[in-house]
């Protein structure tokens, strides 16, 4: 048996996806390449974007912003009425995704926490029926366990 997440016919399926024409989605991943940004790769993304149209969630919690790429994807994915909360405690991260989410039109859809997640998550009120955990590994497991 492979241990991969995802099989060949699947990675192809996705590759339907990848034509990207988001001039924000293109220069955000620039953006990441040029300054060692770590984003999802357009496949993982494209994954991503997926689950959230197939699950149809109301409220997404997302574990790690960087500088929104992610939280573009999943909002842009969202029914009308859901809403995303993400989290990020990089300060420089924070600013570039503020200006990315406000650039997106998806200001509306998207509530951008600033802090270390183990911090913010006991104050959170929401319950969350998608959990996106994307931020620093070495946290990983405190975060699932407390996610």
């Amino acid at each position: 048996m492979d241990n991969k997440m995802i099989d060949v016919k699947q990675l192809h399926y996705l590759d339907g996806f990848r034509n990207e024409e988001n001039k924000l989605i293109l220069e955000m991943e620039s953006f990441a390449v040029e300054n060692r940004i770590p984003i999802l790769d357009r496949n993982a993304a494209a994954f991503l974007e997926l689950q959230i149209r197939f699950s149809k969630p109301k409220r997404v919690l997302e574990i790690g912003t960087a500088i929104g790429y992610s939280s573009i994807r999943i909002a842009r994915n969202l029914s009308n009425k859901a809403m995303l909360h993400t989290i990020e405690k990089s300060e420089d991260n924070i600013k570039l995704a503020e200006e990315n989410i406000s650039k997106s039109g998806f200001s509306e859809k998207i509530t951008l926490y600033k802090g270390d997640a183990l911090e913010i998550m006991p104050n959170l009120s929401s319950k969350y029926d998608f959990i996106f955990l994307d931020a620093d590994k070495e946290d990983y497991k405190r975060l699932f366990d407390y996610s």
